[in-house]
């Protein structure tokens, strides 16, 4: 028999937990960013910057790889 953990997380928590771990990345590069700036590493932040711009664009234009089965 399976142990009961309690009632299962109303859908909008589950909702919510979703979407905020798709900001887990922009928030760390961001704290990286403004840790780099804090230590005087100017222009280190501003190429992390960059680089996670270009890294950003190239997501959404690189071409999509189409499934030619069958």
């Amino acid at each position: 028999m399976a142990a009961n953990t309690g009632p299962p997380l109303p859908v909008w928590i589950s909702v919510y937990c979703c979407r905020v771990k798709a900001f887990i990345p922009w928030l760390t590069v961001l704290a990286v960013i403004i840790l780099l700036n804090a230590m005087k590493l100017r222009p280190l932040a501003t190429a992390v910057a960059v680089g996670w711009l270009a890294y950003c664009i190239w997501t959404w234009v690189r071409p999509k790889k189409h499934d030619r089965a069958g």
